[in-house]
C-alpha cells in the first residue's frame, strides 16, 4: 500500500524529487501532503477509464494521509463517492472499497 500511495502521489507531481530507483517508492517521511492525489483520485471516479483502481487507492489514501480527515474534504469525497456510484459501474471490489470508506468518512473515524 505504502508504495502503491507514493507512487502514485509521484504521478500527480505530489513528490516533486526525480526517482531514480522504484526503491524510492518506499522511503521514509516523503514530503506529500495527499491532496493533489486526493483531487485526482477523486476526478478519476468521475471520469477515467480506471476508475476502479481510483476506488481502490482512494479507500487506501484517506486512513494513510490523516490529514485528509477534514470535515471539508469528507464532505466533498462523500459527495463525489455519492455521484459516482450512482452514475458509473464500479466492480463489485470496487464497490466495496467505497461503501467501506464511506461508512468511515459518515462515522467521522478513518
Amino acid at each position: 500500500m505504502k508504495a502503491n500511495l507514493a507512487y502514485w502521489a509521484y504521478w500527480v507531481g505530489e513528490i516533486p524529487e526525480q526517482w531514480t530507483s522504484d526503491a524510492e517508492m518506499l522511503t521514509d517521511g516523503q514530503p506529500w501532503s495527499g491532496e493533489l492525489l486526493l483531487n485526482s483520485l477523486l476526478g478519476g471516479l468521475e471520469n477515467a477509464p480506471y476508475r476502479d483502481l481510483c476506488a481502490h487507492a482512494l479507500n487506501a489514501l484517506i486512513p494513510y494521509r490523516r490529514g485528509l480527515d477534514r470535515p471539508d474534504l469528507r464532505k466533498r469525497v462523500l459527495d463525489v463517492i455519492d455521484r459516482v456510484t450512482d452514475t458509473h459501474e464500479f466492480a463489485r471490489d470496487s464497490l466495496r472499497k467505497l461503501d467501506q470508506l464511506s461508512y468511515a468518512l459518515r462515522s467521522s473515524h478513518v
